[in-house]
């Protein structure tokens, strides 16, 4: 005997559409994964590369919920932290806008991309995110395990009372562990030590491919320390570079047109907001160490 097909509501097809046109749906071609949920909250998280992050999250709750990039807080293997630096989106015409806050209403889902300097390389162990004061520590999910959850997630109703309920007959899994506040120092120094004194989410440098040199300092063994300072507006774009000292064999063009042309940068954010700010690193050419005294003399 066949059954009439279900009507399925208009939300959960928006919400599916959702998941999907975040990249999760793809989640076997993912490097990593991790999940959090419970009736009041969802959060995933693949990280695609050493700058990508694609995070979806669903409120559950009856109050609004700000997210910041660097609200995702991972920890590596070697026991290095590292935070989200912007959002970043698509316009028209392939322009690329950063951001630096999300607000999620009310029983809604939210699906973006987190940029930032997290050096993948398959070693980020732990995963939390920051949701009002309070840090959820995500699982680390198996692909498989993580494309079965988006599909479950996919057929959520955000309307519905019930949520609890909902969940079991979903079988939505418990993922995660909620950490209230006063339990949260230890991870709350560890996100404040990737931020400046005064809050400020530092500007970072996500791709850095040294000049090469020019010919005259090529014949001329140039080698080096160069210090530099870039500053850069809110879309990340450099648009002045001071040296020190300003090296010689015209190197000192060389270095400023790599920069501009060939590294990346992710701005500084504050408070919601991203703003224009320095930066300052340093180029090493050639072997600088002093030469070793020949014991004999």
């Amino acid at each position: 005997m066949r059954t009439r097909p279900q009507k399925i509501p208009a939300v959960n097809l928006w919400l599916a559409a959702l998941l999907c046109a975040t990249g999760l749906a793809g989640a076997a071609r993912a490097q990593a994964a991790f999940a959090y949920t419970d009736p009041s909250r969802v959060v995933t998280l693949e990280f695609k590369s050493d700058t990508l992050a694609i995070i979806n999250v669903i409120n559950l709750t009856d109050t609004a919920f700000v997210l910041e990039p660097h609200h995702l807080v991972g920890i590596k293997r070697n026991g290095l932290t590292v935070v989200g630096q912007v959002f970043t989106e698509i316009k028209p015409g392939n322009v690329v806008v950063y951001s630096a806050f999300r607000m999620i209403p009310p029983r809604a889902a939210m699906g973006t991309d987190i940029l930032g300097a997290f050096q993948f390389d398959r070693d980020i162990v732990k995963t939390y995110l920051s949701w009002s004061g309070r840090f959820l520590e995500l699982d680390a999910l198996s692909p498989e395990r993580f494309e079965s959850l988006m599909g479950r997630l996919a057929q959520l109703d955000l309307a519905v009372a019930n949520v609890p309920k909902m969940f079991q007959q979903r079988q939505i899994p418990d993922l995660g562990v909620y950490i209230p506040y006063e339990e949260g120092d230890a991870i709350r120094d560890l996100h404040d030590g990737c931020l400046t004194a005064d809050g400020i989410n530092p500007p970072r440098i996500i791709k850095r491919p040294l000049p090469r040199l020019t010919p005259e300092a090529a014949a001329a063994g140039f080698a080096g320390i160069v210090e530099a300072i870039a500053r850069m507006d809110p879309s990340g774009n450099v648009t002045e570079i001071r040296l020190s000292p300003d090296p010689p064999h015209g190197m000192a063009e060389r270095i400023r047109e790599t920069i501009r042309n060939s590294w990346k940068f992710l701005p500084a954010t504050y408070n919601g907001e991203v703003v224009a700010t320095e930066i300052r690193f340093t180029l090493q050419f050639g072997d600088t160490r002093a030469p070793e005294q020949d014991p004999q003399r």
